[in-house]
């Protein structure tokens, strides 16, 4: 692996999470065992619990697709989008092992009920009426609909956390549209947008948000009126 690929592939790394990946040191058969030099090529951070679990399942699969100039191209903060991402072997590899083997360590949002995504969405109206930042029992630190107070310019989206049951400003790597495929692997979704069962879906306070011929399905959690733009019935 050159030096310009190792570093392609850590460029989102933090130190932390290369602390929990010795495992692909010795696979990829690095001696000089600096965490930014970890072949890790995701976008979306990780937490230590879905990072212990990469290491001990996936690590193999994760080598491979730092090596491999076509699988980074899939993993960029623009998640490979248009002709860049020809879906390589080394990527669906990757992508199946996470899916199948660390899917809840990764802190996935899996949601039951939840119909595919509407695509067409106009502005939001609503501007995140239904939402405060305090709500939830203090969960909701900042506003999912508008992304209040969180840098949109720089990447940061209001994203869900299933683990914790909060919503807070995620770091950079937001950069999928509305409908398209999502998660630790392909990355996060744009501002105003977040990643539930694989797709990006667009939050929403009711049917306004989801015009002109989308519908707010609203989510099942006490208290809060948030929801996501889904097809019409």
């Amino acid at each position: 692996m050159s030096s310009l690929t190792r570093g392609l592939a850590v460029a989102a790394l933090s130190a932390s999470v290369g602390a929990q990946l010795t495992a692909c040191w010795e696979v990829a058969g690095i001696e000089d065992r600096d965490v930014t030099r970890c072949p890790n090529p995701f976008v979306v951070s990780t937490n230590p619990d879905c990072a212990a679990c990469l290491q001990d399942r996936c690590c193999e699969e994760l080598v491979a697709c730092a090596d491999d100039p076509d699988c980074l191209r899939c993993t960029s903060p623009d998640g490979g989008l248009g002709d860049r991402c020809t879906s390589p072997a080394t990527f669906r590899e990757v992508r199946s092992c996470v899916d199948e083997s660390c899917r809840p360590a990764c802190n996935f949002w899996d949601l039951d009920g939840l119909v595919p995504p509407y695509c067409d969405a106009l502005e939001t109206q609503s501007g995140g009426a239904c939402v405060a930042i305090g709500d939830f029992d203090g969960r909701v630190h900042c506003n999912p609909v508008t992304n209040d107070p969180c840098d949109g310019a720089r990447g940061e989206a209001c994203a869900f956390n299933p683990g914790t049951l909060t919503w807070s400003c995620g770091g950079t790597g937001h950069a999928l549209p509305v409908c398209a495929e999502c998660g630790l692997v392909e990355g996060g979704c744009v501002p105003g947008h977040d990643c539930a069962n694989g797709r990006c879906y667009r939050y929403c306070c009711d049917d306004r948000d989801c015009a002109p011929f989308g519908r707010c399905q609203v989510f099942d959690y006490p208290d809060l009126a948030i929801g996501a733009c889904v097809t019409p019935d």
